[in-house]
């Protein structure tokens, strides 16, 4: 284990150099600055919209109260997916027992292709991976139900589509019964709790706003989908050889059941893809999850010998898949192949590399440090720049709970001015207009509300 341990702390050091601050992900600015203003004072739900459940931003500050910076950030959620690599080398270590198994398994938890690309992001799937794994390592202990459960629940308030997995786990449970229980009464209690912090505008952002978004065509639903089955068929292979081959010789029959359980609930959970807002980064869990099976799954083969020549010349293949992948990130990030699939028009690299990232800081440091800054809010987050807010006009007199949020393509945005100016907060330059964000809801004979969001700002960069 502690050769497992020098080879997950190597290549934590190594992706966290890699990524440095080149800006891969949208999400990633809009999450980091919502805990920013959370860390600030502001009112969560209240004041500033936000599509998540609260674990992520609670973890997100915690981080952000040690060291507001990009840099910082990153290498605590680095430290988080590597807690989650080392959980799944426990994991790997209690199915078939082979040190050099586990060993293995805990840096390339952080070398699958959607693990290296997400590396560092401050995002529901990486804050979430760690609850889920080590909810079904508890779930497979006699015991260990209670918990089990509480993990499972905290994962469940980092993104709602947990739930599946969670529930499957604790289904196939040593003591279902039990855990079943524990992971109801923690719901109910997280449902009680947060309501009473944030109140019900919570369900407003979290759940209303979701449905609002729409869903995808079926050609971009197609496309989503054979983006996921290109990252994850060198995983799948290797997994279904395990599940195979390990269904009666696995060291922990219990750990198999449920680690088969949390891999399939996170397969069901890509179906979420299906509605915008979306992103195919929700395949990271999935990618753990499949790691804990697909690598005692080799062993197996490899030991099996001629006896299983088929499944070898799978799992070998899976492997070599698998390693291509994440290579070509590494090598050509603007265009990763195999990473992309091959009839992809384009790939997914960074959408600014660290150079020019420090050149969109450093133009944004000349203008007044305190003007809403109209770009992207990852460069909002890292140059201390607040995002465009202001004043709510409507044309319907319903409560703004009655609203669905922003569309989600906007940062963080007050729903009413704030009641203090922080150092992050939204305003507009001294002497300037205040910006303006115009929400229209939808009339009282209408099903569902429907907003758009115009932000104006002569004080904008």
């Amino acid at each position: 284990m502690l050769l497992g341990a020098g080879m997950l702390a190597v290549v934590l050091i190594a992706l966290h150099a890699w990524r440095d601050l080149d800006y891969w992900n949208y999400s990633e600015g809009v999450y980091a600055l919502t805990s920013r203003l959370l860390l600030d004072g502001n009112d969560l739900y209240g004041d500033v919209v936000v599509a998540q459940p609260p674990v992520m931003f609670l973890a997100g500050g915690a981080l952000l109260a040690v060291d507001d910076s990009i840099t910082w950030l990153r290498l605590g959620m680095g430290a988080v997916q590597a807690l989650t690599a080392a959980l799944a080398a426990v994991a790997v270590w209690r199915l078939p027992g082979k040190a050099m198994a586990a060993a293995l398994a805990a840096p390339l938890a952080m070398l699958t292709p959607w693990a290296a690309h997400e590396h560092g992001l401050l995002t529901p799937e990486l804050v979430g991976a760690p609850l889920l794994v080590g909810g079904a390592l508890l779930a497979a202990r006699p015991g260990r139900a209670p918990a089990a459960a509480l993990l499972l629940s905290l994962a469940v308030f980092t993104k709602l589509p947990f739930v599946v997995p969670a529930l499957l786990v604790a289904l196939c449970a040593v003591d279902r019964r039990r855990c079943l229980v524990w992971l109801a009464g923690a719901t109910v209690a997280q449902l009680a709790l947060w309501s009473a912090i944030f109140g019900p505008s919570m369900w407003d952002d979290v759940v209303l706003a979701q449905q609002g978004t729409g869903l995808r065509t079926v050609r971009q639903l197609a496309e989503f989908g054979r983006q996921g089955t290109c990252n994850l068929l060198g995983l799948l292979l290797s997994a279904a050889a395990a599940v195979i081959l390990m269904a009666g010789s696995a060291r922990d029959r219990a750990l198999l059941h449920t680690c088969t359980a949390l891999a399939a609930g996170l397969l069901i959970t890509l179906l979420s893809m299906a509605k915008n807002g979306t992103g195919i980064n929700v395949v990271v869990p999935v990618e753990a999850a499949l790691v804990i099976l697909a690598v005692p799954g080799v062993v197996w083969v490899l030991e099996a010998g001629r006896e299983r020549r088929t499944l070898a010349a799978f799992a070998i293949a899976g492997t070599v898949l698998l390693a291509a992948q994440t290579a070509s990130l590494f090598i050509e990030p603007a265009d990763p192949r195999p990473f992309t699939r091959p009839d992809a028009s384009g790939g997914f690299g960074p959408t600014l590399e660290t150079d020019q990232v420090k050149a969109e800081v450093a133009r944004a440091g000349r203008f007044d440090p305190v003007a809403a800054f109209s770009g992207p809010p990852y460069l909002a987050f890292v140059a201390g720049r607040p995002c465009p807010a202001g004043s709510l006009t409507a044309s319907s007199p319903r409560s703004p709970r009655a609203w669905a949020t922003c569309e989600r393509a906007w940062p963080p945005t007050y729903r009413s001015a704030p009641r203090s100016v922080p150092r992050s907060a939204s305003t507009s330059a001294p002497g300037a207009p205040p910006p303006a964000i115009q929400r229209r809801a939808c009339s009282r004979s209408s099903e569902r509300p429907t907003v758009s969001a115009a932000v104006t700002s002569p004080a904008s960069t």
